[in-house]
């Protein structure tokens, strides 16, 4: 078997775990008290279930202790492959407590074939099963639990290796077969000849012979018979009327009970519908659900006051922070910087024009100053053209001079706007504005969420006023100016309504209860004419007597009844005895022949069944040396087994253990056999382990459960826990579960093993 998959539900004190272990080793390392011991037993738990009595040396069950105290429920499944099949186990136990305050658990465990989801029908728990072993032998070889544990029961293991290796496939026990030969033997003849049907013909035969050979005194005894028949008779006589005057006796008390308990039962109805009625007088819409809605009114009132008030505050302040501020968005930076450079390039223009046009008319009058004669000569009067000519580029210069101051005011007044020097901070200037703006449009976007959130506590707030005022309309009280005197005055009406249900309720409960366990004590058959029956039997008898009558003399008065029946009955017993004696010795008159015929039949017989008792003697004593060969030739195997294994943990120091019959083990030292408790508490502990290891291989062939050890290696060294380590990680062992809280074993198995942290 390989464990895949663990899943906790609720076991202990792990919920919702789940684990997934490997084939070969897998160590569960974690502190203590990380619930390592928790999964161990729950895997026990799966297989076998959990134990109702208490280990030795301890108070508390294996159930109590590991049902989850937050739960009161044990529950999980597994998932594991068993002979190349895959299957999963689903168990739960539940804790209860009965009406009589008694602890009690019902358990449900299915086992499922994983592919095809069928349920199997199993008579017995999972582990018996699939491994054919009882949770004891289980225990006693698969599980080592604790560092003192790895000693094994060898008088338990010795029975469960007889009976698996004997039957060669786990599921005939010798002992009961051996049993149920000797059984079928005894019904036939005990050991000591004085039982068995052998022995009760031959006392039948010999009566017979008996009979014939008497047949000449039966007159006498005849006689003898009739006198004691009579005697028997009138004596069993005298005893039943007896009898009969003491069950009168007791049938009127019983009746005088009853009538008793009928009346209480009647009082306790009459009780129950007074209360019922008085309860359906209370208003059902008063119960502590209200005093919770009122606890929450009041509640939500003051803190949306006290949020109404805060939001106004936070309110304000942002409205202050908004108070002078532009709220139109400004134009993005792209478009002011195309604007300014336009603006900029304008006046430069209108600049440059003026220069221009200055130049020009000072370039003419120079060359009127410089050459004016030599053209006047030449051109004539040339000058009025020139004169005008540069008159009229004096004037342009003077138009762009005023249009550059235009444009240069535009561009200055422009920069002003925008807060800016110059073009080169002209942009920074209009990130700090369009950032203000931001910041100016966050605080009114604040402003509104706060309004959104102010109206949603002012509505609130109306809402749990308007609960109050309905509240208050329950009982009758008037809404005053402030809603907190209203509610408390709620409260007040509705904890009195509260308290007289609980009280009646619990009256209610308690005549519930008393009803219940009268009923219990009377049947409905019982209540039906109980009053006349009380009132017959107070007339029929001595009334002062009945009524008088005590537990305890209604106690011997039904001994004295038992004893007088039990003496009337064993009187006709005798006296049909003796009748039917009589009846044989007056057919004794038979022919001698008829009595001889008998006799032959009996023998006959006697000889049969002394065929069928020699062959099962001979069946008996055939499978018990059967038994014995196979005990002498497996323990031995067992012994080699475990002594291979704990030369390889032990380094070769020890290396040929011995085993008894009890499965006790020994080693040879120095030419002398010795036990190992001779042996450290650490090498003792490996020869233990190594011959559980052993048990498990030759126990369970090929389809070897998962061994597990829990805190079993506390006293090995490295050396040995090494080779431990090695052997349960080897294919020998298909499955090994070790737990520990140290890291010495997570250590030694760290290449071999899958490590699960707790």
């Amino acid at each position: 078997m390989i464990i895949e998959r663990i899943h906790i539900k609720s076991f202990g004190t792990l919920i919702n775990r789940t684990f997934e272990p490997s084939g070969g080793l897998t160590v569960f390392e974690g502190e203590n008290e990380s619930g390592k011991s928790t999964v161990a037993m729950f895997i026990k738990f799966m297989l076998y279930g959990l134990s109702a009595k208490a280990p030795a040396g301890s108070a508390v069950s294996e159930r109590v202790k590991y049902i989850s105290w937050s739960t009161g429920v044990a529950a999980g499944d597994m998932t594991f492959v068993s002979g190349g099949a895959r299957y999963r186990i689903e168990r739960t136990l539940t804790q209860s407590v009965s009406a009589s305050g008694r602890e009690q658990f019902s358990e449900l465990v299915k086992v499922f074939e994983d592919e095809s989801g069928e349920a199997l029908k199993l008579s017995s728990n999972p582990g018996e099963h699939f491994f054919g072993v009882s949770e004891k032998v289980f225990m006693q070889s698969a599980f080592v639990k604790g560092v003192d544990s790895a000693k094994v029961d060898g008088s338990t293991l010795k029975v469960a290796l007889e009976n698996l290796l004997t039957s060669g496939v786990g599921e005939i026990n010798t002992k009961k077969a051996l049993e149920k030969l000797d059984s079928a033997r005894k019904l036939l003849k005990h050991k000591n000849g004085l039982g068995g049907k052998i022995v009760e013909l031959s006392a039948e035969r010999k009566e017979l012979t008996e009979l014939l050979e008497k047949s000449r005194d039966v007159s006498k005894e005849i006689v003898d018979l009739e006198g004691t028949l009579a005697d028997v008779s009138v004596k069993a006589a005298r005893r039943e009327e007896e009898a009969a005057e003491l069950s009168a006796l007791c049938k009127a008390y019983e009746a005088v009970r009853i009538g008793k308990r009928v009346k209480d039962i009647e009082r306790c109805e009459d009780n129950i519908a007074f209360l019922k009625k008085e309860l359906e007088t209370l208003d059902p819409s008063v119960d502590r659900m209200l005093l919770a809605k009122v606890d929450l009114c009041e509640t939500t009132v003051r803190e949306t006051e006290k949020d109404i008030a805060t939001l106004n505050e936070k309110k304000g302040q942002l409205e202050l922070k908004c108070e002078g501020r532009d709220l139109t968005e400004p134009e993005d930076e792209a478009t002011v910087m195309k604007r300014a450079r336009k603006l900029k390039g304008n006046s430069f223009f209108w600049l440059s024009a003026a220069c221009s046009f200055f130049a020009v008319s000072v370039v003419v009058g120079a060359a009127f100053l410089i050459f004016g004669r030599v053209l006047l000569s030449v051109m004539g009067k040339w000058f009025v053209p020139a004169v005008v000519f540069m008159g009229l580029f004096l004037a342009a210069a003077i138009a762009g001079v005023f249009l550059y101051r235009s444009k240069n005011k535009a561009y200055n007044d422009f920069l002003n706007e925008w807060e800016a020097d110059d073009i080169y901070t002209l942009e920074n200037a209009v990130i700090a504005k369009r950032e203000r703006f931001r910041y100016t449009k966050k605080l009114l976007e604040g402003i509104q969420r706060i309004d959104t959130v102010l109206d949603e506590a002012v509505a609130k707030h109306d809402k749990e006023i308007d609960n109050g005022v309905a509240y208050g309309a329950i009982f009758g009280i008037e809404n005053k100016d402030n809603i907190f005197d209203t509610l408390a005055m709620v409260r007040s009406a509705a904890e009195d309504v509260c308290v007289r249900r609980d009280t009646m309720s619990a009256k209610l409960e308690s005549e519930k209860g008393k009803l219940s366990a009268l009923l219990e004590e009377v049947s409905e058959e019982e209540r039906a004419g109980a009053k006349d029956r009380e009132r017959e039997a107070l007339e029929s008898l001595d009334r002062e007597k009945i009524l008088e009558m005590t537990k305890e003399q209604y106690a011997e008065a039904q001994r004295e009844l038992n004893f007088a029946a039990s003496q009337a009955r064993a009187l006709r017993v005798r006296e049909a005895d003796v009748d039917k004696r009589l009846a044989a010795l007056r057919a004794a008159g038979e022919s001698p022949a008829e009595l001889a015929g008998r006799v032959s039949c009996i023998d006959a017989k006697i000889a049969e069944l002394n065929f069928r008792y020699k062959a099962l003697v001979t069946a008996y004593n055939a499978l018990e040396a059967a038994g014995e060969k196979m005990r002498g030739d497996v323990i031995p195997e067992i012994a080699e087994k475990a002594s291979r294994i704990m030369k390889n943990v032990t380094l070769g120091k020890y290396e040929a253990l011995t085993s008894g019959e009890d499965l006790d083990l020994s080693f040879n030292s120095s030419g002398e056999k010795r036990t190992v408790e001779f042996l450290s508490e650490g090498t003792k502990d490996a020869a233990y382990i190594s011959l559980r290891i052993a048990l498990v291989q030759t126990m369970f062939g090929d389809d070897l459960p998962p061994m597990i050890f829990d805190d079993s290696f506390a006293r090995l060294d490295k050396a040995r826990l090494s080779g431990i380590m090695s052997i349960l990680s080897s294919d020998k062992v298909p499955q090994a579960l070790v737990f520990t809280c140290r890291d010495l074993e997570k250590n030694a198995a760290a290449d071999k093993a899958k490590i699960i942290e707790m």
